[in-house]
C-alpha cells in the first residue's frame, strides 16, 4: 500500500492542510479528535509516517510513544 492509498496517510494530510487540525503534534506522532468517534475524550494519535501497524515503528516512534500517551491520558482527565 502506498502513502496515496493509505485512508490514514490521506487524513494525515488533510489535518496538516485544516485549521485546527491536529490538536498536537510531536516529531513522530499527530493527535487528532477521533475520527470514529465523536465523544468528549476520544482522540486518535498515529504516526506521521506511512507504517504498517506498531511492529513497523522505529526506534525513535516507539521511545515517544510511551510518554506522549500518558501526557496525553493526563490531558483527557484533566
Amino acid at each position: 500500500m502506498t502513502n496515496d492509498e493509505c485512508l490514514l496517510c490521506l487524513r494525515a494530510a488533510a489535518l496538516d492542510a485544516a485549521d485546527p487540525g491536529w490538536l498536537t503534534r510531536t516529531g513522530h506522532w499527530g493527535v487528532s479528535s477521533h475520527p470514529a468517534m465523536a465523544a468528549p475524550g476520544w482522540i486518535a494519535a498515529q504516526t506521521l509516517r506511512h507504517t504498517e501497524g506498531l511492529g513497523a515503528l522505529n526506534d525513535a516512534e516507539t521511545a515517544e510513544l510511551g510518554p506522549l500517551l500518558a501526557r496525553l491520558s493526563a490531558a483527557v482527565t484533566r
